[in-house]
């Protein structure tokens, strides 16, 4: 999908997106599909001359909306009685999957703060929701950023997927 950019923010990272709504299914007739950034999350139609993209039963592809960053991120986190510290190991614009040693309950609310690197200034995550657990690693959803923080977010994700893109 390098080809095509997203509107907004210019990014070239952008993915196809579901079609949650019938007007999508009867574009997609048109060959106007929708995309979504995956640094500003804009949600956009793009026409593409040809159909590309194969309508076979599912194959095991990766149906998320958002790429999910693989990377190595200190992280704290603090809520609900607990308090501890971990890894960040896949990112998106919409949450994180973090490893720690520490017991978390599925449903608690969070605050986390991503340390990216030893010179920049933190990312706090000002409220996050657990989704899922497994006994050594759990995924969450922010739920609030700042904008100054979600812009933060956004130009190191950016960063990562430059990084993830060369050969």
């Amino acid at each position: 999908m390098a080809r095509y950019r997203c509107p907004t923010c210019e990014s070239q990272f952008i993915r196809r997106s579901r079609h949650p709504h019938r007007q999508d299914w009867l574009l997609s007739c048109l060959h106007l599909f929708p995309f979504r950034c995956q640094i500003c999350r804009r949600r956009f139609l793009h026409f593409i001359g040809r159909l590309l993209i194969s309508r076979k039963p599912d194959t095991g592809q990766d149906h998320r909306e958002y790429y999910r960053l693989s990377a190595q991120i200190p992280v704290n986190f603090t809520g609900d009685k607990m308090m501890g510290d971990g890894c960040v190991t896949d990112l998106t614009v919409q949450g994180c999957l973090v490893q720690t040693q520490v017991p978390v309950n599925l449903g608690s609310v969070l605050s986390l703060t991503l340390f990216t690197s030893d010179h920049d200034i933190p990312i706090d995550v000002a409220k996050a929701i657990i989704r899922h657990k497994t006994r050594k690693v759990f995924g969450v959803e922010f739920l609030h950023l700042h904008p100054q923080q979600e812009k933060s977010l956004r130009l190191r994700m950016r960063i990562i997927m430059a990084g993830a893109s060369r050969p």
